[in-house]
């Protein structure tokens, strides 16, 4: 596997259809690649796909799950909703987003991925390890539209789910519509 590759996939905030504001201000460097599902695998687990495991989305309320965390970006962004994804046993469970190809330039992706890694809350930009939200990791995702698993950085959710709502579906577009509609 290639030790840094040139993409990103993103389920949430993140997405053009979920939240253009924030796709235009930290994705518009970047090339649209397709829909794509996380199923688990990560760079780790990538020679025994056997024993994978699924992506599992919970629903965040920052408000009402967070509360003591208004340091983090998403926060201060006015983005007090949104969706963490975790790794799952489960072979039901996926989630769906989108890849994208990060800048050729490495200068600039670098520079990209380190604001995301600052909106995203990661623990190298919080002030205590224990609020940090997510953490940049590789993973495999499955791309339809080129019938292939790619690796690619995504941002997993690392905090406790007990008390998150579970998104069955793993689709946070499909959610927020249903959100709006009751």
């Amino acid at each position: 596997m290639q030790e840094d590759p040139k993409r990103l996939f993103v389920y949430g905030s993140l997405r053009p259809d979920v939240n253009v504001e924030m796709h235009r201000k930290f994705m518009a460097s970047c090339r649209l690649v397709g829909e794509a599902y996380f199923q688990g695998i990560n760079s780790a687990m990538q020679q025994i796909l056997i024993h994978q495991t699924k992506g599992l989305m919970f629903a965040i309320d920052h408000l009402q799950d967070i509360k003591s965390s208004e340091e983090l970006t998403h926060y201060q962004e006015g983005v007090v909703k949104y969706p963490g994804m975790v790794a799952s046993n489960e072979p039901v469970n996926k989630v769906k987003g989108m890849l994208f190809e990060l800048p050729e330039d490495k200068d600039q992706s670098d520079a990209m991925l380190k604001q995301l890694d600052i909106y995203e809350g990661t623990v190298e930009y919080v002030s205590r390890d224990e609020t940090a939200e997510y953490e940049r990791k590789l993973v495999l995702v499955y791309v339809p539209s080129l019938d292939r698993h790619l690796e690619t950085w995504t941002y997993l959710w690392r905090l406790p789910v007990s008390k998150l709502e579970v998104i069955v579906h793993g689709d946070y577009a499909l959610y927020q519509q249903a959100k709006q509609q009751s």
